[in-house]
């Protein structure tokens, strides 16, 4: 018996020493929690399924308990499945180390008649109820949370070294159990839970798509080359277009600060003064190389002012990683390098694999990192893409058949305004 089977007998096995059942139970006994803990699967019955997919939604309600890959793998991030009364419930685990880590809840209805009878077998209507409450004690749960420039529920919490337990809360009284296994490696650096966190672990979630062991790290620990090169390509075209100052936001990251003293760097070279992101005087562009979460923020805050009068003569430009349809959707448009197109056939395979495992997730280049990492034959070359939700994309002659169930950018554009920057 693998580990990740021992580990579901122990849960059924807790629950029948506690005297509770799954869905439906009846009283518990005096020394029980309140909550009713649903057994998460017979030992042994665990849906084993392939890398990239779960198996179908809406698929046998007997099998409760689904992990990417087949199995739990200490000390990796996971993403598992359960369906409790017509929704399935899926929690991200990121880093799935000792210590603080991020969890990620979705719900998502799969099934109207299944719902329908689940909400007259529970009297108060549970089955519409998806506020996601997680937590390691069945009674102490905390609300998971929307962050700025990613979707999802989110929730950071403590765990111990090993095998544990992540409640997932649906209704008043129902607990699904998720097993979880930190390992007994080291605690994950603090970026990994922090405000990049979330980027962290969307490229894992990438990389789970795609097979693969995720990276050890986070995307905001350093620069990378290809992102190097576009944003010196970046500074080269605002100098080539007459901008008189860049206004630069950044942050403290590995990353951050490096893309910072590159900016400052090039736009010496290129007699371009630059100055911080509130100080911005006439004929700047606004560059954002911080993470997911500030610029968000920033971008927002730029675009009601933009809409009293033109801040950034010279437009908005982003960092490659900040690719995502909740960071541009905080701003009227923008422009930035990338060296893949969102339409390629590689991007499609990304949106797709996602949008099977995490219906209705905004694909993004952190995720599209995780997956091209092992997909990837080599580096595209890098150009300059203007992004916005307000254009539509018509498909590529030849290949509508072809589209994303779950577009990049739905109803919006991302398309290629220059030749290559390198």
């Amino acid at each position: 018996m693998t580990s990740s089977r021992r580990r579901l007998a122990l849960l059924l096995a807790a629950a029948a020493t506690l005297g509770v059942s799954g869905c439906g139970a009846g009283a518990t006994s005096s020394d029980a929690p309140a909550a009713h803990v649903r057994a998460a699967g017979a030992a042994g019955r665990e849906a084993l399924v392939s890398p990239a997919t779960f198996a179908p939604l809406g698929g046998d309600p007997d099998v409760a308990l689904q992990v990417l890959g087949g199995e739990l793998r200490a000390g990796v991030p996971t993403i598992e499945r359960q369906v409790h009364d017509g929704i399935a419930f899926t929690l991200t685990l990121s880093p799935a180390r000792p210590g603080w880590n991020l969890v990620r809840v979705d719900t998502t209805p799969i099934s109207a008649g299944h719902g329908e009878q689940a909400h007259d077998e529970h009297e108060h209507g549970e089955a519409q109820e998806a506020v996601a409450r997680v937590g390691t004690e069945l009674n102490h749960l905390q609300t998971a949370r929307a962050l700025p420039g990613v979707d999802g529920a989110w929730a950071r919490l403590k765990l111990p070294a090993g095998e544990s337990t992540i409640y997932v809360a649906h209704g008043a009284e129902h607990r699904l159990p998720f097993p979880v296994d930190t390992g007994t490696g080291v605690a994950a650096p603090p970026g990994a839970t922090g405000p990049d966190g979330p980027e962290c672990a969307t490229r894992a979630v990438g990389s789970l798509l795609a097979g693969a062991t995720p990276e050890p790290g986070c995307p905001a620990d350093r620069l990378d080359r290809s992102d190097a090169d576009g944003l010196r390509g970046v500074v080269r075209t605002l100098a080539d277009r007459g901008a008189q100052a860049i206004a630069l936001l950044s942050n403290s990251s590995g990353r951050g600060k490096a893309a910072a003293k590159l900016v400052r760097a090039e736009a010496a070279r290129r007699h371009v003064d630059v100055v911080s992101a509130d100080r911005a005087p006439e004929g700047s562009a606004l560059l954002v190389t911080s993470g997911w979460q500030p610029a968000t923020t920033a971008l927002a805050a730029t675009a009601r002012a933009q809409q009293r009068r033109v801040r950034y003569e010279h437009g908005v430009w982003l960092a490659p990683w900040l690719l995502s349809p909740d960071i541009v959707d905080s701003a009227s448009g923008a422009v930035l390098p990338l060296g893949f197109d969102i339409r390629g056939e590689e991007a499609r395979a990304y949106a797709n694999a996602l949008g099977r495992v995490l219906p209705g997730t905004a694909p993004t280049a952190a995720g599209f990192t995780g997956w091209s990492h092992e997909q990837h034959s080599g580096q595209d070359e890098v150009a300059l893409y203007a992004a916005s939700r307000t254009a539509y994309l018509p498909a590529s002659s030849g290949h509508a058949h072809h589209e994303t169930s779950v577009a990049w950018f739905p109803g919006g554009t991302v398309t290629r305004v220059s030749g290559p920057l390198t």
